[in-house]
């Protein structure tokens, strides 16, 4: 689980920005929206549940990007020195392109907590530092690379040094040192149970464009994840959907069973008054049916284990009701996973009576075209008695900055 992420010099964000999971002191719905966990003798309170807000261009999609991008250099660690790492610093002043980036992690492994930070350019994984904090922060890995020799260097590890220096071999000066453990022919339960949390807790961000359908059906292919219980989630939702299958038929070339592979082809089951059942072809379902079955695989994979997950443009193809009744369906059936979505559903915002203040999040551009991060939380009470109201007139800002309608346009 999470507890904190902070960015810096990230595409749109030049200040550190930091999202925070850490519930606040109110414990209005707390049965629902808070995971408490006791570790170290100290009780956590953390969000399962985030929803960000911002006009288009404000950096919420650059949120989740950096955190993508934090999860690939751990699980897809570069396989030649003369990888570029695929980003961009903040491009908008003549001195952020010159200095580091930094992105931070405060999360909770196995009952533990790890603090974890990188800094990076373009070419090189710059400082890699990982602490782990109970009573006392301990530091139990310390990186730094020599730009010229384009060398990593283990200064500090909790690690024996044999084990310490097989691992740094295999330590490229562009890739993390938890990711090179993934390949490294060594053994350690701290760094086994960290690489194990990014690559399969911490899941890829998901955006409009990510084939959720695949995806998901790989998953219930491989038993990870019960068709039925996708399939009773779709129906609480007003799908008429019985069942999915994938179709059976024979090849008509090499190139069309290669593509298979690709894209599943599915076929879908309806019940129908009058008709009894009725297949078709899943492609020719709906969008927002596509999209919602993808949704629901999501949904009973956070039910069944402890997942983050990420979706940005979480209202795509999708009826708002449906939008709510998705993230409801999330905050009453799990335990242990943490869902942050971005959004520009406003109307969400009126459901005051099943909102946390502090699970609203908002992103907007400053004066100098860089991304600010905060929290509704952070606002008076008196200005949160009507939150719909109050972001609809601009009163938290976070909102397109409009001009009029009439255009002065020469014919």
């Amino acid at each position: 689980m999470i507890i904190n992420f902070s960015v810096k010099n990230f595409g749109s964000i030049k200040e550190r920005v930091t999202l925070s999971f850490e519930a606040r002191r109110d414990s209005e719905l707390e049965d629902y929206y808070v995971i408490k966990k006791n570790v170290g003798g100290k009780e956590y309170r953390l969000l399962k549940l985030i929803m960000l807000y911002g006009p288009n261009a404000s950096g919420k999609s650059t949120i989740l990007k950096a955190l993508n991008f934090l999860r690939n250099l751990v699980v897809k660690p570069a396989n030649s020195k003369s990888e570029e790492l695929e980003f961009e610093p903040f491009l908008f002043d003549n001195e952020s392109p010159k200095q580091n980036s930094e992105i931070v992690i405060d999360f909770l492994v196995k009952d533990q907590r790890f603090n974890y930070l990188v800094q990076f350019n373009k070419k090189a994984i710059v400082k890699e530092e990982l602490n782990k904090i109970d009573k006392r922060k301990s530091l139990f890995l310390l990186r730094i690379t020599d730009n010229e020799k384009q060398f990593a260097k283990i200064k500090k590890s909790h690690l024996k040094n044999g084990k310490s220096k097989v691992l740094e071999s295999f330590t490229l000066w562009n890739n993390t040192v938890i990711g090179a453990f993934s390949k490294a022919n060594i053994d350690d339960d701290i760094l086994k149970s960290i690489y194990n949390w990014f690559n399969e807790e911490l899941m890829e961000v998901f955006s409009s464009e990510t084939d959720l359908t695949n995806l998901i059906w790989d998953l219930i292919v491989k038993e990870k994840i019960d068709k039925n219980k996708i399939l009773k989630i779709l129906n609480q939702a007003d799908f008429s959907l019985v069942d999915l299958n994938e179709k059976d038929f024979l090849y008509k070339s090499r190139e069309e069973f290669l593509n298979s592979f690709k894209k599943k082809s599915l076929i879908s089951t309806h019940l129908i008054k009058d008709i009894n059942q009725f297949e078709l072809n899943f492609e020719a379902e709906s969008k927002g049916t596509q999209r919602y079955f993808g949704l629901a695989g999501l949904l009973s994979l956070m039910i069944k284990s402890p997942r983050v997950i990420f979706i940005d443009e979480i209202e795509s193809s999708i009826h708002p009701d449906l939008v709510w009744h998705f993230l409801l369906t999330f905050l009453v059936n799990t335990r242990h996973s943490q869902l942050v979505v971005t959004t520009h559903l406003r109307d969400l915002l009126a459901e005051e009576d099943s909102i946390r203040k502090d699970s609203i999040w908002f992103t907007e551009l400053k004066e100098d075209r860089s991304t600010d991060l905060f929290s509704l939380a952070d606002f008076p009470k008196k200005e949160l008695k009507n939150i719909y109201r109050a972001y609809k007139i601009g009163k938290f800002g976070a909102k397109p900055r409009l001009k009029d309608y009439f255009l002065d346009i020469e014919d």
